[in-house]
């Protein structure tokens, strides 16, 4: 039942962002294909393969689960920045493909595989979190939502695990912006 409703959940989401994409700007996209699939991105860099639903290239997250009884505390992050005169003052749309596997859920939210927009405003950062799950789960479309304020001083995208282990596949990384 529970896998049903997920389920019903990405197609309503699916069917949402279609009706609405009309109205949107492509501000950035990643399918990971190409001579340099990773120019623009920082950090540690995952996997490259070709499992996603249509054999195109995506990229594979993974950190091994720790001995018994221990955490971890091992992150794999890539970050790419994002042009600001295209995202200021906009509502951004981010959808991607992902899947999951043997995602151990943590006691705090933010310790979990990551699709997440990170701005600075008033040398303050704010994180905004694609709701990921944890477990074990086949390809499917992840897509939220977040407002940018207008006067943003930097912004980024960022991917990866956090804080926990698992594997963890994103396909077809796609970002959206209308007016708010």
């Amino acid at each position: 039942m529970k896998s049903l409703r997920a389920k019903t959940l990405a197609i309503l989401t699916g069917i949402i962002t279609g009706l609405t994409a009309f109205a949107q700007e492509s501000v950035f996209q990643a399918d990971f294909s190409g001579n340099a699939p990773f120019e623009g991105w920082n950090g540690t860099k995952p996997e490259l393969s070709n499992d996603a639903p249509d054999g195109t290239p995506c990229i594979k997250f993974h950190i091994p689960a720790p001995a018994e009884g221990q955490s971890t505390k091992e992150m794999k992050l890539i970050q790419h920045k994002l042009d600001l005169e295209l995202i200021r003052g906009k509502t951004l749309t981010v959808g991607a493909q992902v899947k999951g596997e043997n995602i151990v859920k943590q006691p705090q939210a933010w310790l979990c595989p990551k699709i997440q927009i990170v701005y600075k405003q008033n040398s303050k950062l704010a994180y905004y979190d694609m709701p990921i799950a944890s477990g074990t789960y086949d390809w499917t479309v992840a897509v939220f939502t977040v407002k940018i304020p207008a006067d943003i001083e930097d912004a980024f995208i960022v991917l990866g695990i956090q804080g926990t282990s698992g594997s963890f596949w994103i396909s077809n990384l796609r970002i959206k912006a209308a007016a708010q």
